[in-house]
């Protein structure tokens, strides 16, 4: 039989589970996520579960969210969660919030030079 290789979320998510003492039973009755969809995942069938799903799981297993993106996003070309969404989901701001966090990070990327900037010249 040739199984496929564990996913890095695969590997995660058994090992989190494990270390919590939890059955798939448990984790599906305490996540409300079906155990087929926990079978899918952690055998490497699933592997782009949505976000919901990862939100929960990292709930459900008292973990920050960002574990469970790094796992589903390091080994794919696929994009990263748009940054509301990230904001949405962990903090669970509002859209306002989230317009106001972006225009701030709009203005720390900035490039210097496109008049942000004074040249500072020497006396």
């Amino acid at each position: 039989m040739n199984d496929p290789s564990p996913t890095p979320l695969a590997e995660l998510l058994q090992r989190l589970r494990t270390e919590a003492g939890l059955s798939m039973y448990e984790l599906a009755r305490r996540s409300g996520i079906n155990r087929s969809t926990l079978m899918r995942i952690e055998d490497g069938t699933t592997t782009q579960p949505d976000s919901g799903t990862l939100n929960t799981l990292a709930r459900a297993l008292t973990v920050e969210p960002e574990v469970f993106y790094d796992a589903v996003w390091q080994d794919t070309d696929a994009p990263l969660p748009s940054l509301g969404l990230y904001f949405r989901s962990k903090y669970r701001l509002s859209a306002r919030q989230i317009a106001e966090i972006e225009d701030s990070i709009q203005h720390i990327t900035d490039k210097p030079g496109k008049g942000n900037k004074k040249e500072r010249r020497s006396p």
